[in-house]
């Protein structure tokens, strides 16, 4: 009986050892892998915070180059004025002047299919956009419409953060217009019609009597297209209620310094409210009315200007009302900034 008693002990000892070994082994798993997801969530903040400094960094260098340009172009100027005030002599003959002009800003002899000189083209309002429709013709295999563009749904499915090649959701059936180059119909076109100027990051709705995209393409390669524009609103107001979801839905870049007027955003979730808004915008093909990436937000409840009180806005109000600007204003800002540089230096150099 003692010996069964000693067995029995021993056996429970072991068992006991073995229990605490197994629990401690468990132990210790679930600290490494604690361990190994705090490393990973810092790794993310991380990379996180750093993409945000450079973005930031990248902003205060375009607005330090928008500032350099600015300052030389008014140095430029007055150094002008006192050159005309103090030379007696006549200024430079005006065919040098002319020279230089043409070498900076390519002019485009006026092509014979478009027309130069007829009505005003009619602009009409549609849901807040902007449409209007011309004809290009090509008179000899020398000349082109002159434009490049891409896939409007792709570039939509892209701002939403939604893979290309994503045939189930539907987008718009647009051409998005990405370059206008110099020599072409369409800059012609341009140049003769200023009031119903084509520029990039508008989208063609249709070619002739197409309308979807492969068949818009396809229609592009004819001698003679019928082609109608539409223009996206640059600004436009979301209301969006935390009482139906606790989230608004999206991220936006947090403001680093009191001289952030505006909040950018940086994703747009698949939940929250704003998700749901988008959806329904969607399913209506109001698709100029859907919130994307990139976009920049200008104003909630009534605060601009003030990148932090917006955020604050964000944070705390159950009721708000945001209103967006769409990111291709500021590409066409920063495009039109890049250039008005390089011809005023080029000129500066000239004097």
């Amino acid at each position: 009986a003692e010996e069964e008693a000693a067995r029995h002990a021993e056996e429970e000892r072991k068992a006991a050892e073995e229990a605490a070994r197994l629990e401690a082994e468990a132990a210790a798993r679930e600290a490494e892998e604690e361990a190994e997801r705090k490393a990973e969530e810092e790794r993310k903040a991380a990379e996180e915070a750093a993409l945000l400094e450079a973005e930031a960094a990248s902003r205060e260098a375009e607005e330090e180059a928008a500032r350099k340009a600015e300052a030389e172009r008014k140095a430029a100027e007055e150094e002008k004025a006192k050159k005309k005030l103090l030379e007696a002599k006549p200024p430079s003959p005006s065919m040098q002047i002319s020279s230089a002009l043409k070498s900076l800003v390519p002019l485009v002899k006026p092509k014979a299919a478009v027309e130069l000189e007829g009505a005003t083209v009619w602009k009409r309002n549609q849901d807040g956009c902007q449409l209007w429709e011309f004809t290009l013709e090509k008179r000899s295999e020398m000349e082109k419409f002159g434009f490049s563009h891409s896939s409007g749904k792709s570039e939509y499915l892209k701002s939403i953060g939604i893979s290309e090649n994503s045939p189930e959701i539907e987008g718009p059936q647009v051409l998005f217009i990405r370059k206008i180059g110099i020599d072409g119909l369409l800059y012609a076109w341009n140049e003769a019609h200023p009031d119903a100027l084509v520029q990039p990051g508008d989208r063609i709705c249709m070619v002739n009597d197409k309308s979807t995209m492969e068949d818009m393409a396809q229609e592009l390669r004819q001698d003679k297209v019928l082609l109608k524009v539409v223009r996206y609103p640059e600004e436009f107001d979301v209301s969006l209620s935390k009482k139906a979801s606790t989230k608004l839905g999206f991220k936006f870049e947090k403001p680093s310094n009191e001289k952030f007027r505006e909040l950018k955003v940086t994703e747009v979730g698949q939940e929250g409210c704003l998700a749901e808004r988008n959806q329904q915008m969607a399913t209506e093909r109001r698709f100029h009315f859907v919130v994307t990436m990139g976009m920049r937000i200008i104003k909630v409840n009534g605060i601009e200007n003030d990148a932090f009180l917006m955020k604050e806005e964000l944070k705390n109000a159950e009721e708000v009302n945001i209103r967006f600007r769409r990111a291709e204003v500021y590409a066409l800002e920063r495009a039109r900034m890049v250039k008005q540089a390089q011809i005023l230096a080029s000129l500066s150099s000239l004097s």
